[in-house]
Order: structure tokens, then sequence, then C-alpha cells
């Protein structure tokens, strides 16, 4: 009996030890791939921090790998890093899908520049204007400072207005301006006087015409678009303020 027990034991702790061995080395990592989109709009170079964090996994067991933590340590690398998927695929194997964060807007406070994304990121602060930088431009944001959060407008923080109806306006009209940084110099927005309902966005081109979108809190994206095909069809294209507005005899956008 007492023989019996020791190799029922002794059996017990192989398959034991095996099991341990098998565990550690079936789900060891051996092999980790970064899918990155890189916009080239910093000199942030994303792919290679990537990889380089990765690497610090490589011969991990995969079953005591966190997704957040992971997520968390590459985009610390870099506020231009943006994970979109962190994949455990068993038995061996991380895939991390990675975006560069694209530069689109600037804000001005406190003579410093901070850079936003397209998703109000903020991905740099930098002393030098950089709104309008050939080949590179980004949207200079014209705000009231009483409109916004300071405490957000910093680097890997997201930027975000107080007012809630401006905010929804920019994010929609975000959509369609970002691809025509080209010719867009600024984007003004404030709250009309004497009408809380009414928010207007300016939009100022580089040659020096202004375009008012009255009440943007109404299909700002169309009014816009309406705006930017007058606009080309303007050959006299300097200084000027034309507003845009809704005819209340026929419904359509004017220019006034």
């Amino acid at each position: 009996m007492k023989y019996k027990k020791l190799l029922v034991f002794v059996t017990v702790l192989f398959f034991l030890t095996v099991s341990v061995i098998c565990f550690s080395t079936l789900f060891k990592v051996v092999d980790v791939s970064v899918q990155a989109t890189v916009v080239s709009s910093s000199n942030e170079q994303v792919l290679e921090k990537t990889e380089a964090c990765l690497q610090n996994y490589s011969g991990k067991n995969l079953v005591f790998v966190n997704e957040g933590e992971l997520k968390n340590e590459i985009e610390g690398q870099s506020p231009y890093v943006k994970v979109e998927k962190v994949e455990k695929i068993y038995p061996n194997k991380i895939k991390v899908t990675v975006t560069e964060r694209k530069e689109a807007y600037v804000v001005n406070y406190d003579n410093s520049f901070y850079v936003l994304d397209d998703e109000f990121y903020c991905v740099a602060k930098r002393t030098e204007n950089v709104a309008n930088v050939p080949n590179h431009r980004n949207i200079l944001l014209n705000l009231n400072v009483a409109d916004y959060s300071v405490d957000a407008l910093q680097v890997n923080k997201t930027f975000t207005l107080n007012d809630e109806v401006s905010k929804s306006s920019l994010q929609s009209l975000t959509s369609v301006v970002l691809d025509k940084n080209d010719v867009i110099s600024s984007i003004t927005v404030k709250v009309k006087e004497n009408a809380y309902y009414n928010r207007q966005i300016t939009i100022s081109m580089v040659e020096g015409v202004n375009f008012v979108l009255d009440k943007a809190n109404e299909n700002v994206t169309s009014k816009f678009n309406f705006a930017y095909s007058q606009y080309l069809l303007m050959p006299n294209k300097s200084y000027a303020v034309f507003t845009v507005s809704v005819s209340e005899q026929t419904g359509d956008y004017i220019l006034s």
C-alpha cells in the first residue's frame, strides 16, 4: 500500500511536470507582427517603435499577455501611435494593428501651438506656428478660451469644446474640410450674440475670402460644400466675407 501511494504520487508529479513544460513551451510567444498605416505627418517612427515594443513580449507566455496593458504600452511610445487592435493568436502569436495619427488642427494658447489629429487628440505641443506650413498645412482653430477646457489641452489627451452643439458641428465639419487643408487657413467657431441656438463657423481660405456658415448647428457639411462649390467658381478669391444661409422662400442655400 505504501509503495502504491508513492507510485501514484510520482506519477501525478511526473504528469504535472510534463504539463507545465508543455504549457510553457506551447504558448511561448515566438511570432509578433505589426500591421501599420503610416501617413508620415510627423517624424515619429511609428512602425519601428511598435515593433521594438513587441519584441519585449517575445518568449513570454501568451496566456498571460494582457491586451489592454500591451495597447497602453505601445501607445505610450508616441502620441502619434494609435492601436486599433491587439490579437492573441494561439498558440504563440501576437498581431497588432496600429495607425499613425494624422495632424489636422492647431490651437494657439498661451504662446504655444497644440497640434490635434482628426479626432481632436493632442499629439504635439510646439513653440512655432505650424498652422500654415507649406506641404504640411494644419488648419488653425480660432476659439474663445472660455469655450473649451484648458486642462484637456495637453499632449496625449483629447481636446474638447464645452458647448456640445459647437463640438458636434465641428466634428461633422471635420469629415469634409481636412482634405482641403491646402486652401483652408483657419476655422473660427462662436455662438452668435443674442442667439443662443445659433452657432456660426467661419471658414477662412488661404487667398483671403471668408465664408460664414450661419446656423452651423444645422446641416453644417451641406453648407460648407455649397460654400466650397461657390469658392471654386470665384475668379477673385481675395479678401471678402460671404454668409451662407438658407432661403426662407425656396429652402435653397444662398450666398450673401
